[in-house]
């Protein structure tokens, strides 16, 4: 909790990280599905 208000950084995840985390889920199932390596597109 200290370093969240010394840093200003929230404590918890947030939307924005939970999208690239989904971005990536998505590509890592992409991936096995097609047997390759596939692209994560920038956000």
């Amino acid at each position: 909790v200290v370093r969240s208000i010394v840093t200003g950084t929230p404590m918890w995840p947030t939307f924005e990280s939970g999208h690239h985390i989904t971005q990536i889920v998505d590509a890592c199932m992409e991936s096995s599905r097609l047997k390759r390596w596939v692209e994560i597109e920038p956000s």
